[in-house]
């Protein structure tokens, strides 16, 4: 995987690629300058291997995607997330749809915010937090300049909508 220099978007997407696969995947991104859009999404990552991608973020200086949906992703995995996020000056756009972040997760992601520049596009859709983990991430949104886009769809925010995002203009 070293080898491939020039490579600017990778999609992983299901293939189980489980804790091992992505520590492998974790070294690499560490040190790749040209990857620029990442999709990990449906591979059972989980809290242990998020650790992985997380010290990567830290030094990587390429990437601006990173797709996490479906990771089975947790509270622990969410502060190794946005302890990356305080940290990383590149990423723009981070899904992690359809984990399992719950209101200690919003919390730990709401809090990076305050500090990471850089991210304009944050999907959480499809996970649990309700009301008051969007609060606190909407409270970012003084501090937090870059972000634009926070959706969360799917989470029974909003009483006639299927759907329900926050924009900001």
């Amino acid at each position: 995987m070293n080898a491939i220099t020039s490579l600017e978007t990778l999609y992983l997407q299901q293939n189980l690629i489980g804790t091992k696969g992505v520590k492998v995947l974790a070294n690499v991104l560490k040190e790749n300058t040209m990857l620029n859009t990442l999709n990990l999404s449906w591979n059972r990552i989980g809290d242990e291997g998020i650790e992985y991608i997380a010290d990567a973020l830290r030094e990587n200086k390429a990437l601006l995607a990173l797709d996490l949906q479906q990771n089975y992703i947790g509270c622990l995995g969410a502060s190794h997330i946005a302890d990356a996020l305080r940290i990383n000056t590149t990423l723009t756009t981070l899904s992690l749809q359809q984990n399992h972040i719950g209101l200690k997760g919003a919390k730990y992601l709401a809090d990076a915010l305050h500090d990471n520049k850089t991210l304009t596009v944050l999907s959480l859709s499809g996970n649990r937090f309700g009301p008051k983990g969007v609060r606190d991430l909407t409270n970012t949104l003084d501090a937090n300049t870059s972000l634009t886009n926070v959706l969360v769809n799917g989470m029974n925010l909003c009483r006639n909508r299927r759907t329900c995002n926050i924009n900001v203009n």
